[in-house]
């Protein structure tokens, strides 16, 4: 359920900062630097926001196959000797 909420959350982050990105991109009445200098921050912040989104999925993985593989050895029958 987790994973999913996750996905839902990164879409629409993707999706408010490409309309951000959009509306930066227009001819609105701000000069060039002005503009530049929005677009380099939105970058940056998508690039940092995006590298701790993999973070913590990539640690809801980690943690999800160490719980697989406690289950796994749990039911594991061991020989009788």
């Amino acid at each position: 359920m987790a994973a999913m909420e996750d996905d839902v959350f990164f879409d629409a982050l993707q999706k408010h900062c490409s309309i951000i990105e959009s509306a930066l991109l227009s001819k609105c009445n701000m000069n060039h630097q002005v503009r530049e200098e929005a677009r380099q921050a939105l970058g940056e912040l998508k690039s940092s926001i995006y590298k701790n989104f993999e973070r913590v999925k990539a640690a809801s993985f980690l943690e999800a196959c160490k719980q697989s593989l406690k289950e796994a050895i749990a039911t594991q029958v061991t020989p009788v000797s």
